[in-house]
């Protein structure tokens, strides 16, 4: 398997010793507008959570930028590759970016 430091969602696998690589991340919802970031973790892994995040093409390793965010219902327009698309908060809330500070 080639001893991954973290599991298909993102959770940290202790290494031989017990030790685990740790990360700086913040939820996507607390990304600031225009800064890219990679997601990381999911921290909610439904089945349901997980197929949205399919439909809505994002994984471990894809790379998003927040361009808007609506205040009506804190949901959040996502730039990811060229396309954008819209994702709920609730979703935001669970998905877990990293980016340089």
């Amino acid at each position: 398997m080639g001893y991954p430091q973290f599991d298909p969602h993102g959770d940290p696998i202790p290494d031989i010793k017990g030790k685990m690589k740790q990360t700086n991340k913040i939820a996507l919802s607390q990304l600031p507008l225009h800064t890219p970031a990679i997601v990381c973790r999911v921290a909610n892994q439904t089945i349901e959570l997980l197929e949205l995040l399919k439909h809505k093409k994002i994984s471990i390793g894809t790379k998003v930028q927040v361009k808007k965010h609506f205040e009506f219902d804190n949901s959040l327009e996502l730039k990811i590759n060229r396309s954008a698309i819209t994702i709920s908060n609730e979703l935001a809330k669970n998905v877990f970016v990293t980016y340089e500070f």
